[in-house]
């Protein structure tokens, strides 16, 4: 936390001209991810590469690249080290995040 008086390296203001780029992702299974993202928010594909040994893919929404995605891991996650805690997008209900899971 910045305190008062202290500057900053950048000259962004944190408060206005700050905002979240695109989150990249490790998974198992790409093509599984890359449906997933696509199905449940209507990602589409802006890039994409299939050659081992680091397949991935770019997703955006709309003109925006949202996520990058990279089947580079295996096995499940370990909540016992450090790394992505989670990742959270905001839907109208519950009721969409049910329909997601099915």
């Amino acid at each position: 936390r910045r305190r008062e008086g202290e500057t900053t390296v950048s000259s962004i203001d944190p408060k206005t001209g700050f905002q979240t780029g695109h989150v990249g992702i490790n998974v198992t299974d790409l093509d599984r991810a890359v449906r997933f993202y696509e199905r449940v928010f209507g990602f589409t594909i802006a890039g994409r590469s299939d050659e081992a040994p680091r397949r991935f893919a770019f997703l955006k929404n709309g003109d925006t690249l949202a996520l990058t995605l990279w089947q580079q891991s295996a096995g499940r996650f370990d909540g016992q080290r450090p790394g992505l805690h989670h990742l959270s997008f905001q839907v109208p209900t519950l009721t969409d995040v049910r329909a997601a899971e099915a």
